[in-house]
């Protein structure tokens, strides 16, 4: 409610007539969304990601091929605001159909209670986390040409492809599992030594290698207009490097129920992100990305001091295992720079021999190594490539 009355007065903050209704449409996604929280979070608890997984693909195929049609169509930014809603109606239909979790329509006070305290300071850090990350569209938005936002929005989606995916899997996956043996200690620093050693590995290899293959990735697949949003990426990448790992430190606090560090450290970490705001403003997109990237190492330094200190994974010891980790995602990226600054074949074509030799470099290295998250992802991939193999022979040899 409170969106859809601010949007007037937001569509003349931004000088566009057009976001009144657009505001006051998606809106209302709030609320769909909202409706896909509880069987959503039923389904998280049952570990029961198959079908988390399956919803999710589900309605971003069906409304994202309903928004390409309204594009084509000339629906314009209204093809986007569609896919908002249907995505969002269909997400929650089948998030109920699928869960079909028990619920009964009344108030518990002493659920309140006993969820209010931990549970409001988690709501407070969401909120300000999320106000800091949309400030710097606002930012753009107000101080600067549309065509620049345009440019920052898309290297920023591009980031997010890997970085946020990683993120969003890590944090399902991790805070059940980790709750599950939360009061042993020894199992619980064992495994999460074994989730950050994990996170460190794909998050450098993935984004350090999207920094190095940046050019044939964006000419290649969205063309040479907006050749201006390579550095951007480029930059964002190392920002989104740290998204992963601040989400494992922090999903130990919550772990712990230490939701009020969890508060403290999100207030302290956005004040201290203050002046990458108005360096923005003040100066220009580029000097604001490095601050950014800066503001990020620091809140990921603190965050893996205060978890760490949780349960004896010290920052040291986290910063030891970090170098190798590092130096595979410094190598991928260099030879695919180097790769495409030097050698001039189409961005595709490019884009396709970087994957593979990617792909080669990161497999050499981690054998040559020996590191643990390699052959834990290889023995998973054998081990589910087995059990595929074994269920078609049986299907095929079934009378």
């Amino acid at each position: 409610m409170l969106l859809y009355l601010s949007a007037h007065q937001i569509s003349l903050f931004f000088n566009e007539p057009t976001l009144e209704e657009i505001i006051g449409v998606l809106s209302l996604s709030i609320i769909i969304n909202a409706i896909a929280i509880v069987p959503g979070v039923y389904l998280e608890k049952k570990l029961d990601f198959k079908s988390l997984a399956k919803i999710s693909f589900t309605s971003s195929g069906i409304s994202g091929a309903i928004a390409i049609y309204l594009a084509y169509q000339g629906f314009g930014v209204w093809s986007l605001v569609w896919r908002a809603i249907i995505g969002g109606v269909i997400k929650s239909a089948l998030m109920f159909i699928v869960a079909n979790p028990q619920i009964k329509i009344k108030f518990s006070r002493q659920s309140f209670k006993e969820l209010f305290s931990f549970g409001s300071k988690l709501f407070l850090s969401s909120l300000i986390n999320e106000i800091y990350l949309n400030i710097f569209y606002f930012v753009i938005g107000k101080y600067f040409s549309v065509r620049e936002l345009g440019l920052y929005t898309r290297a920023d989606g591009y980031k997010d492809l890997p970085s946020k995916t990683l993120n969003h899997v890590i944090h399902s996956v991790s805070y059940p599992v980790l709750s599950e043996i939360k009061d042993n200690d020894a199992r619980l620093k064992k495994g999460y030594e074994k989730l950050i050693k994990l996170t460190m590995y794909l998050s450098f290899a993935l984004m350090l290698g999207l920094a190095g293959a940046a050019h044939s990735f964006i000419v290649g697949l969205i063309g040479t207009k907006w050749v201006e949003a390579i550095p951007y990426l480029q930059l964002l990448c190392l920002v989104g490097i740290f998204y992963p790992l601040d989400t494992i430190n922090l999903t130990m606090l919550k772990v712990k129920g230490r939701s009020d560090i969890f508060l403290s450290f999100e207030i302290i970490k956005k004040l201290l992100s203050i002046p990458v705001i108005f360096i923005g403003i003040f100066f220009n997109i580029k000097a604001m990305i490095i601050a950014l990237i800066i503001a990020s190492a620091t809140g990921y330094l603190m965050s893996a001091y205060l978890s760490g200190n949780l349960i004896g994974y010290k920052l040291r010891d986290q910063l030891i295992d970090i170098l190798p980790y590092l130096s595979l995602g410094l190598l991928l990226g260099s030879v695919l720079f180097l790769l495409d600054n030097f050698i001039a074949i189409h961005p595709l074509m490019m884009l396709f021999c970087q994957s593979f030799i990617g792909l080669g470099i990161v497999i050499l290295f981690s054998h040559l190594f020996k590191l643990q998250p390699y052959f834990e992802i290889k023995d998973y991939v054998l081990n589910r490539f087995a059990k595929v193999k074994k269920t078609n022979f049986n299907f095929h040899n079934t009378p």
